[in-house]
């Protein structure tokens, strides 16, 4: 029963982790200063789905600290105090699910899993990846999809938001990540490893409709996150390595070699230049931006697909670990795990 997902409350210290299972359990993790007088403790434990949760985001709206999941089914919004508050199956405000292909004779195509999702609070709009290859983007004023943006031929494994440039990020098992307009839908550039800007320090632009160049079967684009200020974007791709690509050029800074494919990669909370990856692979990697290893430390999964990461008052950073291991690791310490955290089935 590996854990998928996991993310930081924004206030409080809780930490939630989500399984392929749907369970959704909550701890309790205290800040570093307060490690040993305060051990972490499970303190809640909510079936908010069916199946796998692939991802887990804290939004704001209306004033709300809402909890977004999403799974192969849907994805669903909840209360975060009602959620922490009551029982299970309490806290659902509202269910989405990604649009269906529609066949002859009134007939709807499966329902696609959503892998990612972003937020943006100034319009108030949430989007999502989707295992059908398209992204969405839904207005949570009324829980419609308004807009579709379609170009990748394989399924989206993950997403990001450059809210300030109002452009969308999407990584494909295609070997692409592609670049939208969030307004027009436009695919404004298709980067990939194989194909220039992202091949040589130039400032040129790859063209959005031009062919994309058949690359390696291990190449897809497993993970990615942008930093804070959206001056840098970092990729996970099959083959193992991470790229750091500087956004203004769209050219490829850093290439950061892994012992197995990068699963889940993130900047370091008030950092646009240090990150942390795990990956199919027993290791917690720290790096600089441009491509220097900082350090790589033991996790307890084989395969980690969660990765969490929060800053406390004095810059302090807490990182959570979780994948195919009956245990979820803190590390205070980028140089090793503090504590286990066990899973309770």
């Amino acid at each position: 029963m590996p854990t998928l997902s996991s993310v930081f409350a924004p206030l409080g210290d809780h930490l939630l982790t989500a399984n392929s299972r749907g369970k959704l359990q909550i701890w309790q993790v205290p800040q570093p200063d307060n490690f040993l007088g305060t051990p972490p403790a499970l303190i809640a434990s909510r079936q908010i789905h069916n199946c796998p949760v692939y991802c887990l985001i804290f939004i704001t709206a209306n004033s709300q600290l809402l909890l977004v999941s999403a799974s192969d089914e849907d994805i669903c919004i909840w209360s975060w105090e009602a959620l922490l508050m009551e029982g299970t199956g309490k806290g659902l405000l509202a269910r989405l699910q990604s649009p269906q292909h529609a066949h002859r004779r009134g007939g709807l195509g499966p329902l696609a899993e959503t892998t990612s999702i972003a937020f943006d609070p100034s319009s108030a709009t949430l989007y999502s990846g989707s295992g059908n290859g398209n992204a969405y983007a839904w207005d949570l004023s009324n829980h419609k999809c308004v807009t579709t943006y379609s170009g990748h031929t394989d399924m989206i494994h993950c997403l990001g938001l450059r809210r300030r440039h109002g452009q969308l990020v999407t990584g494909s098992e295609d070997s692409t990540m592609r670049l939208w307009d969030v307004r027009s839908a436009v695919c404004a550039h298709v980067l990939s490893p194989s194909l220039p800007p992202m091949t040589s320090q130039s400032a040129a632009r790859a063209a959005p409709d031009a062919p994309v160049r058949e690359s390696a079967p291990s190449l897809w684009c497993g993970c990615l996150a942008l930093d804070e200020a959206e001056n840098w974007l970092a990729a996970g791709w099959g083959a193992g390595f991470i790229s750091t690509v500087e956004m203004r050029s769209l050219a490829c800074v850093g290439c950061l070699p892994t012992s197995a494919p990068p699963q889940a990669v993130a900047f370091l909370p008030h950092s646009d230049a240090r990150l942390v990856s795990i990956g199919a692979e027993k290791s917690v990697y720290t790096w600089k931006v441009t491509g220097e290893l900082e350090t790589r430390a033991a996790c307890s999964s084989p395969s980690a697909f969660a990765l969490a990461a929060r800053a406390g008052a004095d810059g302090d950073v807490t990182v959570a670990v979780g994948g195919f291991a009956p245990a979820v690791d803190i590390f205070y310490d980028m140089s090793h795990k503090a504590v286990s955290l066990p899973i309770v089935v």
